[in-house]
């Protein structure tokens, strides 16, 4: 029978301690730390939930039983051998090999996650990370386990045939793959470059999306009614007219007002994080791949006048718009470009990219909807290739390190440089996604409240590249 096998769903014999003391348990695993269960606008607790909370204990030793006895505690996507789904619902990098090469699967889908989560205690960490190729994924079994079996190995080579990875020998990334490109956030452009400003009173409408009125190389060249936005233009258009770095200038957009941001709010970040973001919502309503709010929907009609009067005053228009498949960020794109004047984009018809979603696992609100009902609610949305029906990277039971999830937005920017070849992109994302491309690009901390925008001019650079890392200057 196949089971989600994980470390937070087995219980094993401890005889030492469920044969002592209740204080003998306290001294070996620490008094419980309780929480009380309230809600901020002081209303009574929903019928059925607890007063309180109690923190999990932990303990990292073991103790040698005569009889051991494991057991599973969730029988999570289970089945009978012989009664196998056509299929299985899994987090991305927990996948079994047997799923991507062939069309069945059994006992072996528990033998493999057994062996997974045996490495996960022994480490600390998942062995497999996951950024939605399936060739990456499988290359990083290849070199923890070794070759492939032999029936395998055809559609192997020409999955790697058609793979956009330059991938090595060993199981790992070639020096020329994802680590080819130095990306660099390029200071003194916009106002949001400032370590003085201050992201809480600093608003982007007012302040032309944060441009620096400023002077440039190629002033000499443009009209003396070139606004601040064209003489910008102007000067990004010389930097990539020249060999050498490359440079794109990143409009980023956190989508609006959620409604799990108001839950978060109404209970509290600690009892949202706890439990609540674990729940598929409350007596207000569900907010399973949250939507926006009225005042979400209003923040995006902001951003859409902004955007307009902008244009007006000669912004570069986006080339390109990249959004989250969550239903947050998929409104937030239309309400704020749908009916701009800007070319190509009657209808709009942003590409739905995976790796610019907010960071995966436990939190519902965080679980997107099936590729089905994006297309029914949004059917001029083009879907990036190879996305799948339902939602294979959100993982119940296991939240996403801010580590894996800079890995994924740093993993997007190098597919964004490498593939799209215009310089003006628009990403409609979220808090966490936009916080790691700040990081990875080096930008400094800058926290936008929903449905802020911020711009980023970025410059890639290869290995052999000649030029300053710190400034767009030649």
């Amino acid at each position: 029978m196949g089971v989600y096998i994980s470390a937070r769903n087995i219980a094993f014999t401890c005889k030492s301690i469920s044969r002592g003391t209740e204080d003998e348990l306290f001294e070996i695993l620490g008094f419980p730390e309780h929480e009380p269960l309230s809600r901020i606008d002081g209303a009574p607790l929903e019928v059925g939930l607890p007063k309180h909370l109690v923190k999990a204990a932990e303990w990292d030793e073991w103790i040698e039983e005569e009889e051991e006895d494991i057991r599973i505690l969730d029988f999570g996507e289970s089945f009978f051998q012989g009664q196998e789904p056509e299929k299985l619902a899994q987090p991305g990098s927990h996948r079994v090999p047997e799923t991507i090469f062939t069309d069945s699967f059994g006992y072996r889908v528990d033998l493999w996650r057994t062996g997974c989560m045996i490495y996960s205690f022994v480490f600390a960490a998942w062995p497999f990370w996951y950024l939605g190729d399936d060739e990456v994924l499988v290359h990083q079994m290849i070199g923890l386990v070794g070759k492939l079996p032999d029936e395998w190995e055809a559609k192997w080579e020409s999955v790697l045939k058609g793979s956009k990875h330059d991938l090595g020998p060993d199981g790992g990334f070639s020096a020329t793959s994802m680590s080819q490109l130095r990306l660099t956030t390029v200071p003194g452009y916009f106002k949001q470059d400032d370590p003085s400003i201050d992201p809480k009173t600093f608003d982007y409408v007012k302040e032309n999306f944060g441009l620096i009125d400023r002077q440039y190389t190629e002033d000499q060249i443009a009209s003396s009614e070139d606004s601040q936005w064209q003489r910008f233009q102007k000067h990004v258009d010389h930097l990539n007219s020249v060999d050498g770095p490359r440079f794109k200038v990143l409009f980023l957009g956190r989508h609006g007002e959620g409604v799990h941001n108001v839950a978060e709010s109404r209970y509290g970040t600690k009892l949202w994080d706890d439990y609540w973001s674990l729940q598929d919502g409350d007596s207000h309503g569900q907010w399973v791949d949250a939507r926006l709010t009225q005042k979400g929907i209003e923040q995006a009609r902001v951003a859409h006048n902004a955007w307009k009067d902008q244009l007006q005053a000669g912004i570069p228009p986006p080339q390109s718009f990249y959004v989250s498949p969550l239903n947050r960020c998929l409104a937030t794109a239309h309400v704020t470009f749908d009916g701009l004047p800007i070319a190509g984009i009657t209808p709009f018809s942003p590409v739905i990219k995976e790796l610019v979603r907010e960071t995966m696992g436990e939190h519902t609100c965080d679980r997107r909807s099936s590729a089905t009902a994006i297309a029914a609610e949004y059917p001029h949305y083009r879907f990036e290739a190879g996305f799948e029906e339902d939602d294979l990277l959100w993982d119940p039971k296991t939240r996403e390190s801010d580590d894996h999830r800079n890995e994924r937005l740093r993993s997007l920017l190098e597919d964004i440089f490498s593939n799209d070849e215009n310089t003006y992109i628009s990403l409609t994302a979220h808090s966490g996604a936009i916080t790691s491309i700040l990081e990875v690009l080096g930008h400094q901390k800058f926290a936008l409240a929903t449905g802020a925008v911020i711009p980023v001019l970025v410059k890639a650079q290869k290995p052999d590249d000649v030029g300053d890392a710190s400034t767009g200057e030649q």
